[in-house]
């Protein structure tokens, strides 16, 4: 068995489940803070931005598909980690939250190893899962959406990568509100995949495409200068002190 094949793959596993759990943990916390209004503000200023993936690192993931697979060794772990899925379905039930990390754990390494449309189904129903435990509105979920997006490209399942698209920033619209700052990476992967789009004639009218990316663009400029205006506000008010 391949030793560096292993520590590549546990470094990958880990580096998902780190990007689930944490924001999991840090929930019911959050969900107290939400009594106050002020304590609610603070939160999102300290919150960082969200990486969205865009265009770009897809075919990236595209590439690396192609590459032969280290079957043996990701066929251990895949095994191993089927077995651990149906325990904890048979000791907690079939929306046990544990499942969650596990689920797209398997989805990364169905990717790995070409099967993309098991990877597919796989974080189908971790996104399900986490909806069922977190609810419907929570950005934590967003990692999975990601995944989504990409294995969907690497289908070349347009509609199903636009619809993921929409959604990502659906919930972002709903965690930070329509004027945020946070909302421009989000608008510009949006953008971004768009005329994507509509360059390559992938999905639907390309005119209706080009009014939802000019809509997003129009967002982005709007954001950039209310909040220009703001720090100059402020900066003025610090100088009259």
């Amino acid at each position: 068995m391949n030793v560096l094949c292993i520590l590549k793959m546990n470094i990958r596993i880990v580096t998902l489940s780190l990007l689930l759990i944490c924001p999991f943990d840090t929930q019911s916390q959050s969900n107290t803070d939400k009594k106050n209004n002020s304590d609610q503000q603070n939160d999102k200023q300290e919150t960082s931005y969200i990486d969205v993936v865009g265009p770009l690192p897809y075919g990236k993931q595209t590439e690396s598909a192609k590459k032969e697979p280290q079957i043996e060794t990701q066929e251990v772990f895949q095994d191993g980690r089927l077995t651990r899925i149906k325990e904890l379905e048979s000791t907690y039930g079939p929306y046990d939250k544990s499942l969650i990390r596990e689920l797209a754990s398997l989805g990364l390494e169905y990717s790995e190893q070409g099967k993309h449309l098991l990877a597919r189904n796989a974080f189908l129903r971790s996104l399900e899962i986490h909806r069922i435990n977190y609810g419907l509105h929570n950005l934590d979920k967003s990692p999975i959406v990601e995944q989504l997006i990409i294995v969907n490209r690497t289908l070349e399942d347009w509609i199903e990568v636009d619809k993921y698209y929409e959604y990502l920033y659906w919930l972002y619209r709903r965690t930070y509100g329509e004027e945020s700052r946070e909302l421009i990476p989000m608008l510009s992967a949006l953008i971004t995949w768009k005329n994507e789009a509509i360059e390559r004639q992938l999905i639907g009218d390309g005119k209706a495409l080009y009014n939802q990316a000019l809509k997003a663009s129009k967002r982005v400029k709007k954001i950039e200068k209310q909040y220009n205006a703001s720090q100059q506000l402020e900066a003025e008010a610090a100088l009259t002190q």
